[in-house]
């Protein structure tokens, strides 16, 4: 029920400890090595952001220099995660062209830093150890700085979700009318930064109604309160249905044009297949840490330093289990890194948990603390150099096929298209694009989808001249396409039979990308001259 204000007579006041410079510096000096090291690269430090930051950033192009929200210029979008954008849009408003970038990756390096601090003030209210808080705090803003060096929204989230923990963990939190209300209006904004975010923010609610054993009138009036404080997302549906026809994302809308709703293993398998470095560095930790902290919160002999934490360390440890469940049985689409943040949260769950294990005195078993501190710099170091600081452009094979499409669409003025991939090609390309994925579309091209028509009937529809293809098979001296190509096998798709010959073709890292005039066409029903456009499919 809700209570007043009153301070928590069994809390410990919270000591004021600073962080050692040897963690402060490591995560400050790693981090800004990942995020700016890639200017060294006059053109190519593009290659190192992910292809869906582009919609963000050609979207925010617009809405700085024309007022609209829209990717091909043409069709309004709202396919994006609000906060997020508003973020770039200011950025981009302060900082165009090159220096936009730079003034980015400052932001990620505060929020890196921002993850830090929060982290190490969470943990203060369990312990005194200043190694077991230094460490567990550059883990969790290691992690972050793996989600957030691509430039997506959870650079905002982590951050906020930390914020709101805190806010929820300090002493002397009740739920009192004024504290709900706050309390609410912080899970709003970590919503705005990430709609997914909302099952967290429903579940530190329900973890403690639950655990206090409300009463159904009391978590009635709650619930109208934190719903209050949280009024931002209304305001946020409201004017999605107002300017943009539909409540949600589009972007949402397109990846859960599913034809049933039972868990989809392809989004499930994602989470370990393939199991890159990124993956395999939060995946096994995470896992690790989901069991030991099952295994500490349902143990029979209870932890009475964990008594006020509880509900909490329950809504961290069934948020990223819940959160792949729902994602599975909304969308068949495969899970991307940037989807992997509930893992984040969970290993800041766990130093959290296992803090009052920690040694009272600070200096105790100070050699084998030390020792693990070392290693763990040493191993981050040189992930850090491997996976971010010292990767080229090339290593992204988007990136060189983009830059060709660049260069191709200089001399190819009209319509483009483009599905899977169509972020930095899309942002590059000065000829309008339209993103036949949906994820940058509306309402009315979702119905195209739905009801799965010709993709040629589409592209007369939208005016297309040039298709961009990725890998497309060739059969009988014809390429079939479908788009969405990321669209898991129960998801609704759009199929075309292209009998033309490719008016340019690259190959990167095995990935043909291939570009069709659907206006000039020539076509290529010879199987010899099929053979010669795209020699991987010769069947010798």
């Amino acid at each position: 029920m809700l209570e007043p204000e009153s301070p928590d007579r069994h809390a410990s006041p919270q000591v004021k400890n600073p962080a050692s410079p040897w963690a402060v510096s490591f995560v400050a000096l790693v981090s800004a090595a990942v995020l700016f090291y890639r200017f060294r690269y006059p053109a190519g430090f593009l290659a190192f952001y992910e292809d869906d930051f582009f919609y963000y950033l050609k979207v925010a192009a617009s809405l700085v220099t024309a007022g609209r929200s829209t990717f091909d210029g043409t069709h309004l979008t709202n396919g994006y995660h609000p906060l997020w954008m508003l973020t770039l849009t200011a950025l981009y408003r302060l900082a165009p062209g090159k220096t936009f970038f730079v003034a980015l990756e400052a932001l990620t390096l505060a929020s890196v830093l921002t993850v830090f601090y929060l982290t190490r003030q969470c943990l203060l209210l369990r312990t005194r150890n200043t190694l077991y808080i230094d460490i567990c705090s550059v883990i969790v803003a290691m992690f972050s700085l793996t989600l957030m060096r691509g430039g997506m929204e959870v650079t905002l989230t982590l951050p906020l979700a930390l914020g709101l923990l805190l806010y929820r963990l300090r002493p002397g939190f009740v739920w009192s009318t004024r504290q709900t209300l706050i309390i609410g209006l912080l899970a709003s904004l970590v919503v705005l930064s990430r709609l997914d975010s909302g099952i967290l923010v429903a579940l530190i609610f329900l973890c403690d109604a639950v655990y206090e054993r409300l009463p159904l009138p009391a978590l009635a009036r709650r619930a109208a309160l934190y719903a209050s404080g949280a009024s931002l997302i209304g305001v946020y549906l409201v004017i999605n249905k107002l300017v943009f026809g539909s409540l949600l994302p589009v972007s949402a809308q397109a990846k859960e044009l599913r034809h049933h709703h039972l868990p989809a293993m392809t989004a499930i398998r994602s989470i370990a297949f393939p199991l890159a470095p990124g993956k395999l560095v939060i995946v096994v930790p995470s896992a690790l840490v989901l069991l030991g902290l099952l295994v500490t919160l349902i143990s029979p002999r209870r932890t009475p330093q964990l008594s006020r934490e509880r509900p909490v360390l329950w809504a961290l440890t069934i948020f990223p289990v819940l959160h792949i469940l729902i994602l599975s049985m909304v969308s068949d689409w495969q899970l991307w890194l940037w989807y992997f943040y509930p893992f984040v949260l969970l290993l800041f769950a766990g130093s959290l948990a296992w803090a009052h294990r920690a040694p009272r005195d600070p200096d105790a078993a100070s050699p084998l603390w030390k020792a693990a501190a070392a290693v763990l710099c040493l191993f981050w170091i040189a992930y850090s150099l491997r996976s971010g600081a010292m990767r080229r452009p090339e290593a992204n094979e988007i990136y060189p096929a983009s830059r060709e499409l660049e260069t191709f669409a200089s001399t190819h003025p009209g319509r483009y298209a483009m599905g899977d991939r169509s972020g930095l090609p899309g942002f590059l390309i000065r000829s309008p694009m339209i993103q036949l994925e949906g994820l940058m579309m509306d309402e009315q091209y979702l119905n195209y989808v739905r009801r799965q028509t010709a993709l040629t009937d589409v592209f007369k529809v939208y005016g297309v001249r040039y298709y961009i293809a990725t890998s497309p098979q060739l059969s009988a001296g014809c390429y079939r396409v479908s788009e969405p190509a990321q669209a898991g096998p129960d998801s609704a798709r759009m199929k075309g039979t292209l009998c033309l010959q490719p008016l340019a073709q690259w190959t990167n890292s095995a990935v043909i990308t291939s570009v069709f005039d659907l206006q000039q066409a020539r076509p290529a029903t010879d199987p010899a001259t099929a053979r010669a456009i795209n020699p991987a499919t010769d069947p010798k």
